[in-house]
């Protein structure tokens, strides 16, 4: 096989049991830490089929439940209370995040409508080199073409980029997506370097707010199909900018 037509191989799935605890307090302290800043999570309904983004908001006083969002679209908080179990997955900091909430019910926490739900009895957390990101420059952007289902194509800024993946920075909210979908036929432009094609996966999307008080859409997303020599000129890319950094430090 020719270097051209090897595909990268960044795994489909997880050999998840060796990042998996049942300690309880473990449990604990990965959620508390998560509720800390609010990361942005995303909640999978219907096997992946529908998602929306939410995050833990806090555990209660006795860490017996998880109090986390609702969701914006009523259908969706409807879905969840029918289920009553959803599986919540994330990637705070290059750190993969997965657990099952069930026993899933409406709830008003300090005023604000919220879902609440017993302490998981198990969580997964994923830490692996290649999922270490790093912000890029914005004088010299790496942007992205994004191939959308009817044909069309926008162009985005990544905000952070890794070996595996990519934050797009949706400023004008052009993109209408959820966690599990597939965008074929992208490409990746480097500072320069050629354009090269790749499909991203969306693993989660939210919004922030920015200093003037803009919502931005971040959407994270993992590469698929990618070349051999592609994943390399991202990590050499990666590796000029940790060289610009460590530069500016000294």
């Amino acid at each position: 096989m020719t270097e051209e037509n090897s595909q990268s191989t960044a795994p489909q799935g997880d050999n998840l049991d060796k990042y998996l605890t049942r300690k309880r307090s473990e449990v604990v302290s990965n959620l508390i830490e998560l509720s800390r800043n609010r990361e942005p999570l995303t909640i999978l309904l219907d096997s992946g089929r529908h998602s929306f983004p939410t995050s833990v908001i806090e555990l209660k006083s006795d860490n017996t439940e998880v109090v986390f969002e609702r969701a914006n679209k009523e259908e969706m908080n409807a879905r969840l209370t029918e289920l009553k179990a959803g599986t919540v997955i994330g990637q705070p900091g290059g750190i993969k995040v997965r657990f099952l909430l069930e026993q899933i019910v409406p709830a008003v926490h300090k005023g604000e409508k919220v879902f609440v739900a017993p302490l998981p009895t198990e969580h997964y957390r994923m830490q692996r080199r290649e999922l270490f990101r790093i912000d890029t420059q914005v004088r010299e952007p790496v942007q992205v073409d994004v191939t959308l289902p009817d044909g069309a194509v926008v162009t985005l800024t990544a905000g952070n980029i890794s070996r595996g993946g990519l934050r797009l920075d949706d400023v004008d909210h052009v993109l209408d997506c959820e966690a599990t979908e597939l965008f074929t036929q992208c490409s990746i432009r480097l500072p320069e370097a050629e354009p090269f094609p790749v499909d991203l996966q969306v693993r989660n999307a939210y919004e922030k707010k920015k200093l003037n008080g803009k919502l931005v859409q971040h959407i994270g997303c993992e590469y698929r199909n990618l070349h051999t020599r592609h994943e390399r000129e991202i990590e050499s890319y990666i590796h000029r900018l940790q060289l610009a950094e460590l530069a500016v430090k000294k």
